[in-house]
């Protein structure tokens, strides 16, 4: 009985809802991606390529190093951008706060006699 009633279920949401192809395999917030970051990401991914593709254990230290170099420049890059990109997003909202707040102060004061226009 418990089968049959899943099973409807599925079915009616498939019906209705679809079936995902699954994710698009790209980052959900990069929205804050800047150049830099792009490069630095890909460069930490190609390092990274190189140390799993290598067996030998002299190329492998190697390219263990030069991936841990990357991984730490990215990371500061990417520290750095997002850090930039919310701090300017923060003082956007804090001005539209600062607005609307004056706005309402305003329509109070006076009684509901201010409007805005645009």
């Amino acid at each position: 009985m418990w089968e049959m009633n899943i099973s409807c279920i599925k079915e009616t949401a498939r019906e209705v809802l679809g079936i995902s192809r699954g994710r698009s395999g790209k980052h959900r917030e990069e929205w804050w991606w800047n150049k830099e970051v792009r490069r630095k990401v890909e460069s930490k991914k190609v390092d990274y390529a190189k140390l799993v593709g290598r067996k030998d254990d002299e190329d492998r230290q190697n390219n263990d190093e030069e991936y841990k170099v990357a991984r730490r420049e990215a990371k500061l890059v990417v520290t750095t951008a997002k850090t930039a990109a919310f701090k300017s997003l923060y003082a956007a909202l804090e001005e539209k706060i600062e607005i609307i707040s004056c706005i309402r102060w305003l329509r109070l004061w006076s009684g509901g006699l201010v409007t805005l226009t645009k």
